[in-house]
């Protein structure tokens, strides 16, 4: 698996400098050029009509050069990565406006960017996702284009994940590769949350797999159903695991 960097931010910031009336078109025309059929550029978590908030977001990623900063993480990537499956991929930063876009929340856009990329996935792109509520740095800028990287690599090799237990396996697996460390943890701190695993990990409803990684207070943001998990439980978990090269 190889990957190449798609520019996307400075055509982005070339769209928000067009007066609203004429954005959507031509962020269609952007996202699929003349056919107009299928994807072109991978530019779907943008908010077109984006205000103040987004252009300045944007701007932080240009000057963070974090185009500069994915061109660095994939040079890293391509020389570990098997190149002999012949598969490639393109990478495109996204910025989500999760804090004034009308169609975009924080949790339902990372629960889908993690375990339900397929349409993506299977026009071989891979969109690291940031956000417009959050405060970027060079280091947030690099593990989230790591880790988009290799969710993506854990998919061309083991597909998607389809159950709770698949899902734990791939981010335990691209948490192992963040090369970070984790809040002082032990097996005790999960106990009731390994507990949940052990009895629900075949099961496959998007509400219980998303209320074990995001937990209750996630949960009831998009009316789902709660299973007394805490806070980001289990992404918690998975930090912990990879740092204890666990098999699950």
């Amino acid at each position: 698996m190889q990957l190449t960097l798609l520019k996307i931010l400075s055509k982005i910031q070339s769209l928000y400098r067009l007066p609203k009336s004429k954005r959507f078109k031509h962020y269609l025309h952007l996202l699929h050029g003349n056919a107009e059929q299928d994807i072109l550029l991978p530019i779907a978590g943008y908010n077109p009509m984006g205000n103040i908030l987004a252009i300045s977001k944007l701007e932080d990623l240009i000057r963070l050069d974090a185009e500069g900063l994915a061109q660095e993480e994939i040079e890293l990537f391509n020389s570990k990565s098997d190149s002999r499956d012949g598969s490639k991929f393109s990478v495109g930063i996204n910025l989500v406006d999760d804090l004034e876009g009308a169609w975009s929340h924080y949790y339902d856009t990372d629960y889908k960017n993690r375990f339900e990329m397929d349409s993506i996935f299977n026009r071989s792109f891979i969109t690291p996702i940031f956000y417009t509520s959050e405060e970027f740095t060079e280091e947030l800028i690099k593990r989230r284009l790591r880790a988009s990287m290799y969710r993506s690599l854990h998919w061309n090799q083991h597909s998607k994940p389809e159950n709770l237990e698949a899902c734990l396996k791939q981010e335990v697996f691209v948490q192992s590769q963040l090369n970070c460390l984790t809040e002082d943890s032990n097996d005790h701190d999960f106990k009731d949350l390994k507990t949940f695993l052990e009895i629900n990990k075949d099961r496959t409803e998007t509400q219980l797999i998303f209320n074990f990684f995001y937990g209750d207070k996630a949960s009831d943001l998009l009316a789902y159903n709660s299973f007394g998990i805490n806070e980001h439980a289990g992404n918690k978990y998975a930090a912990y695991l990879a740092t204890k090269s666990y098999k699950i």
